[in-house]
């Protein structure tokens, strides 16, 4: 005996919008592309995948973002990976004195760099805000496509910079440690 076709039903339609930002949201400095389809910026992601900044660059950007959150606001994201079994936990002593290392090591970037270029970093990597809008707010009297162009290649020749300012930083701070231990 033949088995009958199996029939499909239909399916209720979906009435719910998909999860994309309000309206207001995407009208923030932090989002860019056509009105329609804009996206969250993702100035370090991007400029990677372009190949416009190295591997390296890109790491100590974000150790630099690590250390400015955490050092500024009392939170970081870089424990990636899980603890070995010889961690001991600190306590609120030890989280303020590796708070108070970190915001060292971003204040003695921010000599190395410049206070103009440190704000250019805030506003690109803290902040994320897009190029155009960081292009508005430094250069008001500009069209939107020279300003994020020149915003662009600031911020590339400062990613390319921020290694070696970095590793100064951290030679400088391993260097006054040494002195004081002896």
């Amino acid at each position: 005996m033949a088995r009958p076709k199996a029939v499909r039903r239909p399916s209720a339609p979906r009435l719910e919008p998909g999860l994309t930002a309000t309206i207001e949201r995407m009208a923030k400095p932090d989002y860019s592309g056509p009105r329609d389809s804009r996206k969250k910026c993702q100035n370090l992601l991007k400029l990677r995948k372009t190949g416009e900044i190295d591997s390296e660059a890109e790491t100590l950007a974000e150790r630099w973002l690590n250390d400015y959150q955490f050092s500024d606001y009392g939170y970081s994201d870089f424990m990636c990976s899980p603890t070995g079994s010889d961690y001991i936990k600190g306590d609120v002593h030890t989280f303020a004195v590796s708070r108070g290392l970190a915001g060292e090591r971003v204040s003695l970037v921010r000599e190395i760099l410049g206070d103009t270029a440190h704000a250019l970093l805030v506003q690109v990597l803290f902040f994320d805000y897009s190029f155009v809008s960081v292009g508005r707010i430094l250069l008001p009297g500009a069209d939107d496509a020279t300003a994020s162009k020149a915003v662009r290649q600031r911020s590339l020749q400062l990613l390319q910079v921020l290694p070696n300012a970095y590793k100064t930083a951290r030679k400088i701070q391993k260097d006054t440690r040494e002195k004081l231990r002896n």
